[in-house]
Order: C-alpha cells, then structure tokens, then sequence
C-alpha cells in the first residue's frame, strides 16, 4: 500500500513538473536558465546553450528583448556563435521595436565594426549613417540608457559623424556623468583637462531639441 501511494505521490509530481515547463514561456525559461548558468554550475556551458536556444524561441514568437539577448549572448564566448546576418537580423528585430539597448547597439556597431579591420579603421573615421546613428542613441536615452549620452559624446568628440564638436561633446559627457554613468565622468573631466572652460561652454545640447 505505501509503494501504491509512492507512486502515485510520485506520479502526481512528475505531472505538475511536467506541467509546469509547458506553462514556462521561452522568455521565462531563457531568464532562468542563465541566472542559474551565471553561478558558475559544472552545467553552465550545456544552461547557457539552452538558454540561447530559449531566448531565440521567444524572439521567433516576437519578443524584442529576447532578440537583443540572444544577439549579445551568441557574442558573449558563453555559447555558440550566430551567423553573422543572423545576429543582424535579431539585433534589428529588437531595435525596430524599440528595445532600448538594441537601438544603442545597432547605432555603436555602424560605428565602430566593419567586414575587416580596414572597414574597421574607415568606421572609426566616421560613422556609415550618421543620422540614424544620432537616431537610435536619442531614442535609447529617452527610454532610459544613460550611457547612449557618452557614445554620442565619443562620437561628436572623434568627428565620426562628419566634424569635431567638442562643446556639444562635453555636454554629452556632462549629461551622462549626470545619469550616474561613470566612463561618461572620466570623460568629461578628460576634456576639462585638454580645453579650456571658453572651448567648453556653449548654449548647444547633447541631444537636440532637448532642455539639456
């Protein structure tokens, strides 16, 4: 009679776990089975697989942010590497649908990558598309990404987007350093020690058409 109840307690467990993973969206399941693969477990390369293979689930179903993530962990070195078109594809799935960081991430790697190390030394000379480029940052730091401001900064300061702007720079600079964001205050204070405050100030803004 207690092996009957066993099994039958048994059973009923193995149903409800059962259950529970078909309730389990792909998104949940992909959160969960990285946070568990970010304690460093003896299963963490075989977790983050099969998180990827969640998170690319929940992009396939719509989801912008599973999309964004699943781009950035296929470069992480934790997992498996996505062709290169389709880590174009989900980056821009999540930036068309105004995930906040895919549209900083689309904006920094039209600046910043290229096919070979030549396209990458041209980018660096100047952006490929400069407006959507002031775009997708102005968008990122309204929805919150403090540190959208400081690449603007480097890429005002650097002339990528067609000339130097150091003034309009240090605002950048100035505004993230507002936000909390440190590099943007390294930044900042690096230029307070190349130009003069006469160089630094001016009524422009960081992000235009914006009160700071």
């Amino acid at each position: 009679m207690k092996n009957l109840i066993g099994a039958y307690v048994f059973g009923v467990a193995a149903l409800a776990s059962t259950g529970l993973l078909a309730a389990e969206g792909c998104y949940e399941r992909a959160v969960r089975l990285q946070r568990i693969a970010d304690k460093e477990t003896r299963e963490s390369k075989e977790l983050y697989e099969k998180s990827l293979d969640s998170y690319l689930c929940a992009a396939r179903k719509g989801n912008p942010r599973a999309a964004y993530l699943a781009a950035i962990m296929s470069k992480s070195g934790q997992t498996r590497s996505l062709p290169e078109e389709t880590y174009d594809t989900l980056l821009n799935q999540a930036a068309t649908a105004g995930d906040r960081d895919a549209l900083a991430a689309v904006a920094i790697r039209n600046c910043e990558e290229g096919e070979t190390e030549a396209d990458r030394v041209m980018s660096r000379a100047k952006c490929r598309n400069p407006e959507m480029v002031v775009r997708n940052l102005t968008l990122a730091h309204d929805r919150g990404a403090a540190y959208a401001a400081n690449y603007l900064g480097l890429y005002l300061e650097r002339g990528q987007l067609g000339r130097k702007d150091i003034a309009r720079a240090y605002k950048c600079f100035e505004l993230g350093a507002s936000r909390g964001f440190e590099l943007a205050k390294r930044n900042q204070k690096r230029l307070q020690a190349a130009y003069s405050e006469a160089e630094l100030t001016s009524t422009t803004t960081c992000f235009e058409g914006r009160d700071k």
